[in-house]
């Protein structure tokens, strides 16, 4: 039987294959017959997003596209142009997994990733997830934490095959020892000790060490048990420092693994950036 997550909400599509956007167009009309929007780049989408006259309750859109980026879509989108809702729910649709438009796109606050090819069921099991964990707008920063995350500036380099990916302009936020989740602007939450220390943690996102440079030893990390990302017990702490399969700092110790946390970790993996398991406080 077809989910009807989707009934009664207006999805905005955005892809230049037109390919993709009838095989989408029809998957996400299965699950709830929701009006669907159509867009060909980004540029399209503004527009649309500007002048429909009604609420859009999710984007999905490509990465690469003509005219305008999907990151730079996404960035748009988070900055409020046009008087846009800053906290409509974003999932990134993707055939593959260039780190630095993923690592660019976490800045940004994306909600999801959609990986292409991907069934029905696989695709409305991830977008039911990423419409609970948008259900607040906790998760949102404020106006100047996008606008100085250099989207253009990144795309630029990404785009000469000599660059390195650690000296692309934008993702310097991104090196070794900085979470790809940042942390959001108000702080409120508890603590818990650590080896005599007590760890700040924010309710909704990061600890109050997110901007924490110093290396991995250097940093508190809490007394926990290892246990696999299905199998997270609800408001779970994270006892030590997660990594992407590459190598690059995901989330620090200390945080509380929100919905949304654990809906991207769970993207990652079949990005290839593979977290299978985490250790949780105990």
């Amino acid at each position: 039987m077809a989910s009807d997550i989707l009934k009664g909400l207006t999805i905005l599509l955005v892809d230049d294959e037109r390919y993709s956007l009838q095989v989408f167009g029809r998957a996400l009309s299965d699950m709830g017959s929701p009006e669907i929007l159509f867009a060909e780049n980004g540029a399209e989408a503004l527009s649309v997003l500007s002048t429909c006259g009604k609420k859009i309750d999710m984007i999905i859109s490509d990465f690469n596209m003509p005219t305008v980026h999907g990151l730079q879509l996404l960035k748009a989108v988070r900055v409020g142009v046009k008087d846009i809702d800053r906290a409509t729910p974003f999932a990134m649709l993707t055939g593959y997994s260039d780190k630095r438009l993923v690592d660019m796109a976490l800045a940004l606050d994306v909600n999801g990733f959609l990986i292409k090819p991907a069934s029905k069921e696989a695709l409305s099991k991830r977008l039911a997830k990423l419409l609970a964990q948008t259900e607040s707008d906790l998760w949102l920063k404020e106006v100047k934490n996008y606008i100085a995350i250099d989207v253009d500036g990144a795309l630029n380099e990404i785009a000469k095959p000599d660059v390195e990916p650690e000296r692309v302009r934008g993702f310097q936020l991104m090196s070794k020892n900085k979470a790809l989740f940042r942390r959001s602007g108000a702080s409120k939450g508890k603590t818990i000790a650590s080896k005599g220390k007590t760890v700040g943690v924010e309710a909704r996102g990061l600890p109050d060490n997110s901007g924490d440079d110093r290396a991995p030893q250097q940093r508190p990390q809490l007394k926990g048990r290892l246990c696999a990302l299905g199998e997270l017990p609800e408001n779970s702490i994270l006892a030590r420092d997660v990594y992407t399969g590459d190598g690059r700092l995901f989330v620090h110790a200390g945080t509380e693994l929100t919905p949304r946390i654990v809906s991207i970790l769970d993207d990652l993996y079949d990005l290839d950036h593979p977290v299978k398991e985490i250790w949780i406080a105990i």
